[in-house]
């Protein structure tokens, strides 16, 4: 907890002076942040391989390649 309070510090420390159309920039970059990097993070894991057995064998080259980009 205490260490939650060090960075709440930390963080209005650097927007201290900040106009407000720089603060509601920074507030949209961490809402961004937030949504589209860090959650994808934790969404992303290895995928169950068994759902796709027996299936497998039947792919081109072709759509081997983008299966395996899919599932990265």
């Amino acid at each position: 907890m205490i260490e939650d309070k060090t960075h709440e510090r930390r963080l209005l420390q650097e927007i201290k002076g900040l106009d407000q159309n720089d603060v509601e920039k920074i507030l949209r970059m961490v809402h961004f942040m937030k949504k589209e990097i860090l959650m994808v993070k934790k969404k992303r894991g290895n995928p169950n391989i068994m759902k796709y057995a027996g299936m497998l064998n039947d792919l081109t080259a072709e759509e081997i390649s983008l299966f395996k980009k899919a599932n990265q």
